[in-house]
């Protein structure tokens, strides 16, 4: 276990998350690229595609695996890990339905404006309450990644922290890709946000630094803890992926009567972001 190593991948993953979630927030901002030109349609559908494969691939699977160790014992209730993932998006739609509620019984209350720019007020709270839950799920997930990352053994650190690197990378941008086009939010609190995600895996890694002498991989209470928190993850970036970005984009928003080359290009995409975290849980 070579600590100097750890240290200095602590500071690479905390650049790389940074790199993907400020591109998209640098363009839309300061570049000004519109939020529904092709480039931005290429990080959203990109983006949706990658938090797709990270609920099954990525987080469902390893999940099932830890609750699979034979440290674990014999399960008495062999739906546990999906029960857990359900939990999880169940939750993700009480935070999202109390939210909605909220707007649309409170604020008519208390605004005084025209209906129409009543409605699209609460439309952009909507958008930003449905961020605010994509990035929570996310941020969970990444400060598991990061505590994983930083206990992993000198011969496999290379090949898992390359894969980590990408995923950070790819998660930043379909994070950013929403964060950056919320309308009514000021550019300080994007910025906010944005650092709220690149400091969650290296804050992980700080941690599993900080526990690895204590931490045993092997320890029945451990391995639940981690198939826990993975399955918790999955369940509320589920509800994300297919209700807040997938179905949204597609059946009800943007993309439904979008013009036949930037549908082409979403899906494509959408495709390719599947397709290529698909293919990096091939390592982790």
């Amino acid at each position: 276990y070579t600590l100097k190593l750890r240290v200095a991948a602590v500071f690479i993953l905390l650049t790389t998350s940074t790199i993907g979630i400020l591109a998209p927030i640098f363009l839309r901002n300061f570049k000004k690229v519109a939020s529904d030109g092709l480039v931005f349609t290429i990080f959203k559908q990109f983006g949706t595609g990658v938090i797709i494969s990270t609920v099954f691939i990525h987080l469902l699977m390893h999940a099932v695996l830890q609750f699979l160790n034979p440290c674990v014992g014999e399960m008495e209730y062999e739906g546990t890990v999906m029960a857990i993932a359900m939990g999880g998006a169940f939750f993700s739609f009480l935070v999202d339905y109390a939210g909605v509620q909220y707007l649309r019984r409170y604020r008519k209350h208390q605004d005084s404006r025209p209906q129409n720019e009543s409605h699209d007020r609460q439309r952009m709270d909507e958008e930003k309450l449905s961020v605010f839950i994509m990035e929570g799920g996310i941020i969970f997930h990444s400060i598991l990644v990061g505590v994983l990352l930083a206990v992993t053994p000198d011969t496999e650190l290379p090949t898992i922290f390359a894969v980590v690197l990408i995923h950070q990378l790819f998660e930043g941008i379909a994070l950013g890709a929403r964060i950056a086009p919320l309308e009514n939010v000021a550019n300080r609190k994007k910025i906010l946000m944005a650092i709220a995600f690149s400091v969650t895996a290296p804050l992980g890694m700080a941690i599993g630094i900080g526990v690895r002498k204590s931490f045993n991989s092997n320890d029945k209470s451990t391995i639940v803890t981690l198939g826990t928190m993975d399955a918790l993850s999955a369940g509320v970036l589920a509800w994300v992926a297919f209700v807040e970005l997938w179905s949204k984009d597609w059946l009800h928003g943007e993309m439904r009567d979008a013009p036949a080359k930037k549908q082409i290009v979403g899906m494509i995409s959408l495709v390719l972001g599947i397709a290529i975290m698909s293919f990096l849980g091939k390592w982790a």
